[in-house]
């Protein structure tokens, strides 16, 4: 280990002779962030998990939205060295990409989750969960939610379930919807200038970016049905909890 400390602290120091601002932990964090998100080793999985919801003990986890987005840019950054930076890489290309790295991160087919998974379908069924609450909550509340109450229950006997913290979001519901809307923000502008990107494409290469995705789409068919069957499940239990 302290061979290993010094060579690192021999690479940063003629780093820094030419730039000020250099680190080398900036440098490691691509490989760092690909392998946190791909390892499927119980160590790594550990790793993984602390880096997102912090060391800390914590009755309800919650998602680190700075960290997951320094863990994604890390990945970004490793998969834009896979094709050695090349400026010219195609949109189409450099598009399918990125949606075949999603795939085989987030669609495994494999008979359990992989940590990745596991953490990413948990803050979804969350996220779903909070959005339905919190929708539900917005039409109880409207004039028509009310008219409707009124002239379905006008003495108030639904008030308990229609109210209760089944259907009523609180205040973890207000982190998860709060810390989504954070990391959408950050993701927003990439995404967004992805997507003009590809609309400034001919018709022929959008088709051609369509049929691909769908193509990818259909080939990850199975692990998606897994995914899917599984959020649904973490719903379940979610609201069987509440």
């Amino acid at each position: 280990f302290a061979y290993i400390a010094r060579a690192f602290s021999v690479l940063e120091g003629i780093g820094l002779k030419n730039d000020p601002d250099y680190a080398i932990v900036g440098e490691c964090l691509p490989y760092v962030s690909q392998r946190l998100l791909s390892d499927p080793s119980p160590r790594v999985a550990k790793a993984l998990e602390t880096f997102v919801y912090g060391g800390e003990d914590q009755l309800v986890k919650k998602v680190d939205a700075d960290r997951l987005t320094y863990l994604a840019d890390g990945l970004q950054s490793y998969s834009k060295s896979e094709t050695g930076n090349q400026v010219d890489v195609d949109v189409l290309d450099d598009a399918v990409g990125v949606a075949r790295k999603v795939a085989d991160l987030l669609l495994v087919d494999g008979d359990e989750p992989t940590p990745l998974q596991t953490i990413v379908e948990a803050e979804l069924a969350k996220v779903l969960g909070a959005s339905l609450r919190q929708s539900f909550a917005q039409a109880r509340d409207s004039r028509a939610g009310t008219l409707a109450r009124t002239l379905v229950d006008p003495f108030g006997v639904l008030d308990p379930l229609l109210k209760g913290r089944l259907v009523a979001p609180d205040r973890d519901d207000r982190v998860q919807l709060a810390t989504l809307s954070r990391v959408a923000t950050r993701a927003g502008g990439e995404l967004g200038a992805a997507v003009n990107s590809l609309s400034e494409l001919p018709v022929d290469e959008q088709r051609e970016a369509l049929a691909e995705l769908g193509d990818l789409l259909w080939r990850n068919r199975a692990g998606a049905s897994k995914a899917s069957r599984r959020i649904a499940a973490l719903l379940l239990e979610q609201g069987l909890e509440r």
